[in-house]
């Protein structure tokens, strides 16, 4: 072969490789230290990952769930401990209601909760809590008169899904003392909630990214 020859056969090469390697980027399937090279090459970048809007965290199977927000009050007395559901919400509020005692809020978005234990009643501070969810559904066991009225204030941005209003979404565990053993689910409660003008939520917080030894945290038995 002569001089002439190789050279030619040597550009040729390298025109096939770039344009298989364009092939790969363009179909998704070049390896990743290739993709760099041919995103700086063409001034793209590759599309971030799906976030959860309440947590900042990865979407549980790439996908941010398209549903509004839950919240629900559970209990925080010693007695009614273990509470169930609390380790897959988002967002755990912790609100002073009377006599020295809290009570959670539990907002749900990106996961669920087969089993939420001890649902309970509802306070006029509740809805001031929530609007800053644009739109969600409130689940709890019941309330005062006057504080009903007042979640229904806002129903332009909240859901009522009490135990009145959504009795199917409700049930009894047996093994524990009323008023402290109301149970229900996410799946139960979002259900209940279908109306149109519910809309996934949007960022609370600005998280950074973990680092150090919060990634190498190892996580909390309950």
């Amino acid at each position: 072969m002569t001089r002439r020859g190789k050279i030619t056969l040597l550009v040729g090469g390298i025109v096939v490789v770039v344009a298989v390697v364009a092939g790969l980027a363009l179909t998704g399937n070049a390896p990743g230290p290739v993709q760099d090279i041919v995103d700086k090459a063409t001034g793209s970048s590759p599309e971030p990952d799906p976030v959860c809007p309440l947590t900042g965290a990865p979407a549980p199977g790439g996908t941010v769930p398209d549903r509004a927000a839950l919240a629900v009050k559970v209990e925080n007395l010693p007695e009614v401990r273990p509470q169930y559901g609390l380790s897959t919400a988002d967002i755990v509020y912790e609100e002073p209601v009377e006599g020295g005692i809290t009570r959670f809020i539990v907002v749900y978005h990106c996961q669920d909760a087969a089993r939420i234990e001890p649902v309970r009643s509802a306070r006029t501070t509740d809805p001031q809590v929530l609007v800053q969810l644009g739109t969600s559904a409130f689940g709890y066991a019941d309330a005062a008169g006057y504080v009903i009225k007042e979640v229904a204030r806002y129903d332009d941005q909240i859901v009522d899904v009490n135990m009145s209003n959504a009795i199917d979404a409700y049930e009894r565990d047996p093994s524990r003392p009323e008023p402290h053993n109301l149970v229900s689910s996410t799946k139960d409660l979002w259900k209940a909630a279908k109306r149109p003008f519910l809309q996934t939520p949007e960022p609370l917080f600005v998280y950074g990214e973990m680092t150090g030894k919060y990634k190498r945290a190892k996580k909390v038995k309950q």
